[in-house]
């Protein structure tokens, strides 16, 4: 299957204040957005917000996976940067929250201590 006809399982809005969303722009995004699929699972939304203000550019990813929100923001003197650098925030978000993931465990049964009110019957 073509990778390029093939739809993700999320949605992915792209949004810019200021400026046009170019195709380049867009085609970056996607590119950067491929690269995060990699470290995640269970995606359901994606959102990219750009805008720019004055000499600055601002690059904002949310997104929603499983029963979480995880968000990156990124400022920089380009546009492309910017999308860069909220990028890598974010795959660091990422990892730290699987890692939290994984190393989170409940407690066995075995170890679970239950107290048990036991009601004798009337006689």
């Amino acid at each position: 299957m073509d990778k390029k006809n093939h739809a993700p399982p999320y949605s992915l809005h792209i949004h810019a204040r200021s400026f046009p969303v170019t195709d380049a722009i867009r085609q970056h995004v996607l590119e950067k957005i491929e690269s995060i699929e990699k470290f995640t699972h269970h995606v359901i939304d994606i959102k990219v917000s750009l805008d720019k203000q004055k000499l600055d550019h601002f690059a904002f990813i949310l997104i929603k996976a499983d029963q979480t929100k995880i968000h990156a923001k990124a400022v920089a003197e380009n546009i492309y940067i910017a999308i860069d650098k909220a990028v890598v925030k974010l795959k660091r978000l990422i990892k730290k929250y699987e890692t939290q993931l994984r190393e989170h465990k409940a407690l066995s049964t075995a170890t679970i201590d239950l107290n048990v009110n036991v009601i004798a019957p009337e006689k």
